[in-house]
């Protein structure tokens, strides 16, 4: 082809495995002058071109061999920029004019080390740098820019410090999600309100700037094992958005300010695996708490002043409760546990309790009842019309269950009980299966 031709190529589409140099040459692409679309993969070039296209709108080119994009490259009237599993290193120096790029892909970038200066990037709304592992120095454009929607720094081991004020105006989701070394979130500065998501799962972080009540539209925090979380600020009562706020496995956390009552739309809550010893009573009058989880949290009951849990009365909408390992001992349950019109799913294992309240029997709408391994329980009398599973599994104290004889001709239920030495005892080991097996055909008949 002349080179006439080539300046009319507007668009190549290259996705052929095993392609060498030899069959392509880079310098082809420095003589396209009006290629605007360019997508290359599957393709083994040991350097990319020397130069390519300044009307390119759309560039993606997955394992890109080069440190850099061509450096006399304008990219002013570039839309979208994929380069996942690059060898780039930084991807521009000093300041690009690209007022029309909305799309930064550069996931699983192994050798990236810096993010581009973004102020001449002002529509860009998602940068997306996932798995670019040694990611060490964010640009301080990131946390003034005002399009930015979406931002993606999952993985990127070797960040340790993002911007210090963070005035993202149009952002939407941050996730950052295993940055181990990243030990402060910035403070918020100013207008945040469009922040819906915002992960930092695994991350360093200790603690949270009482700034955070900028957060206003915030709907997700996610900050699991973050190991080094010693502290929540009271100021996430502002959150009057908040629906999920998952701190499980963070082993340092010792308090939950009580104030979290007042975010009224709180639908998840999760702090298994903390150090929590007293939950707020506040959480135990969310109306809209769907999901409660302190499984793990040993020290639960160490500072209860009456012995008790507080009162299950107002978590109406409840579906999921998990007390699990919390060391629940005979009357810490509150009587009134079977006021959970809504539960669906309530795990009690591993737990020091003798027998449950009988008010269990209340709950018309469990599905699922799991006792496993409590090792003092010693009977269980009733259960819960609809229950269709009941794992008792461990419970080496247990001598009696529900007779299925007495139970609904219209319910079927599970009872898993494996190594219950004492029901088998207390009920004759070698023909108690068959008299339960007997006694549930007589119901189902």
């Amino acid at each position: 082809m002349d080179n006439t031709g080539k300046e009319k190529i507007e668009a190549i589409f290259l996705d052929m495995p095993g392609i060498k140099e030899a069959q392509w040459s880079m310098k082809a692409f420095s003589e396209m002058s009006k290629l605007r679309l360019l997508k290359i993969d599957n393709v083994q070039l040991s350097e990319g071109p020397e130069d390519l296209s300044n009307e390119l709108r759309f560039l993606e080119w997955n394992y890109y061999p080069s440190k850099s994009l061509p450096a006399g490259l304008q990219v002013d009237k570039l839309v979208e920029l994929h380069m996942a599993n690059s060898s780039i290193e930084q991807l521009w120096y000093g300041y690009k004019s690209a007022v029309n790029l909305k799309i930064i892909n550069l996931s699983n970038s192994l050798y990236l080390t810096k993010t581009p200066d973004l102020t001449g990037t002002s529509n860009l709304e998602r940068l997306i740098l996932e798995g670019c592992i040694s990611l060490s120095k964010v640009h301080p454009s990131l946390g003034r820019h005002k399009k930015l929607q979406y931002v993606n720094l999952v993985n990127c081991k070797s960040i340790r410090i993002l911007p210090n004020n963070l005035e993202m105006e149009s952002l939407n989701v941050f996730t950052l999600d295993g940055c181990s070394k990243l030990e402060k979130f910035p403070d918020i500065v100013g207008n945040m309100n469009c922040l819906m998501v915002l992960c930092l799962d695994g991350t360093g972080i200790k603690e949270l700037s009482s700034s955070i009540h900028h957060f206003i539209g915030l709907e997700v925090l996610s900050m699991k094992t973050c190991k080094n979380l010693k502290s929540i600020p009271s100021s996430i009562g502002c959150l009057k958005s908040l629906k999920k706020l998952d701190l499980c496995g963070c082993s340092e956390l010792q308090n939950i300010p009580e104030n979290l009552g007042k975010v009224e739309s709180l639908e998840e809550f999760d702090v298994s695996g903390t150090l929590i010893r007293q939950p707020p009573a506040s959480i135990f009058l969310l109306k809209n708490l769907k999901v409660l989880s302190f499984d793990g949290c040993k020290s639960i009951t160490m500072s209860l002043t009456d012995q008790r849990l507080p009162s299950f009365s107002g978590l109406c909408s409840l579906k999921v409760l998990d007390l699990c390992a919390c060391n629940l001992r005979e009357g810490v349950l509150p009587e009134d546990i079977g006021c959970l019109s809504s539960l669906k799913s309530l795990d009690l294992s591993r737990n020091n309790f003798v027998s449950l309240p009988r008010s269990i029997n209340q709950l018309s709408r469990l599905e699922m009842l799991i006792l496993e391994d409590c090792t003092m329980l010693e009977s269980l009398l009733e259960v819960p019309s609809k229950v269709q599973t009941v794992n008792l599994n461990g419970c080496i104290s247990l001598k009696k269950i529900p007779d299925p004889i007495k139970l609904s001709s219209s319910k079927r239920s599970d009872f898993i009980c494996l190594n219950c030495w004492e029901l088998y005892n207390h009920n004759g080991q070698d023909n108690m299966g068959l008299t339960m097996l007997e006694r549930y055909l007589q119901v189902f008949s």
